[in-house]
């Protein structure tokens, strides 16, 4: 723990484990105790800071006459002792305490108003549904096979598709997945490649503006292909 959680410490904003650490590197650390006890003393001196006043003439004749009427003390009645004179805070760390004071309270504000904000987009969040999947059939002269699941989330459709058994693409090859709509326009949904046991999967943002009735993975030569150019490796109706 370092000595800059000493204003926080004093302020109270600590958690109970940063506030426990704290305490325990206090115990050890000399400074820490000094500065503590002269912040102390330097917010003690708070309630005093305001210019005194003057009682007007009635206010003084009623305390006067108070003061006179009590009974005198007697010669067996002892005084009080004086207060001990308090050890003055270092001149050159008071402007450095009140402006470590005021940023730590800005930096709580800030921390709180962050927090709420998280708490609100967090409570506008809706949970993701599934709306639907279909099983992916090879098509002839290729094995795998693949799922493909929509998933409606905050107002967007997307596709997930995971796939296996497929044959592992060499050199540049890989594997791009099309939403096809009844136009038979297509737009590619993804690219992936597959690991040793030809296993893979992608995610998409589908557009929502299009009826899309056919979703198929194509083998390209390349990932960059904007349309496909390769064999249909496997399809399904949506």
């Amino acid at each position: 723990m370092k000595c800059e959680a000493l204003i926080d410490y004093f302020n109270g904003t600590l958690n109970d484990k940063d506030r426990a650490a704290f305490e325990k590197h206090l115990a050890e650390c000399t400074d820490c105790r000094e500065e503590l006890e002269e912040l102390r003393l330097l917010t003690a001196d708070l309630p005093f800071a305001a210019e005194p006043a003057e009682p007007n003439d009635g206010m003084k004749e009623r305390v006067l006459s108070a003061v006179f009427a009590e009974e005198p003390v007697t010669a067996v009645e002892k005084t009080a002792p004086a207060p001990a004179p308090r050890k003055p805070a270092r001149q050159w760390l008071q402007p450095l305490l009140a402006a470590s004071l005021l940023l730590s309270a800005g930096a709580n504000v800030y921390l709180l108003a962050q927090k709420e904000e998280t708490d609100q987009q967090v409570a506008r969040e809706e949970p993701a549904t599934l709306a639907g999947s279909v099983q992916l059939a090879a098509t002839e002269g290729f094995n795998g096979q693949a799922q493909a699941s929509m998933v409606q989330e905050n107002g967007h459709s997307s596709v997930i598709l995971q796939a296996n058994q497929l044959q592992v693409p060499t050199g540049t090859e890989a594997y791009q997945v099309w939403l096809i709509n009844e136009a038979g326009d297509k737009v590619r949904a993804g690219t992936f490649n597959t690991d040793e046991s030809g296993r893979g999967a992608v995610s998409y943002t589908m557009p929502s503006d299009d009826n899309w009735q056919m979703i198929a993975v194509t083998l390209e030569p390349t990932a960059t292909s904007e349309q496909p150019l390769g064999d249909i490796v496997l399809a399904a109706e949506l």
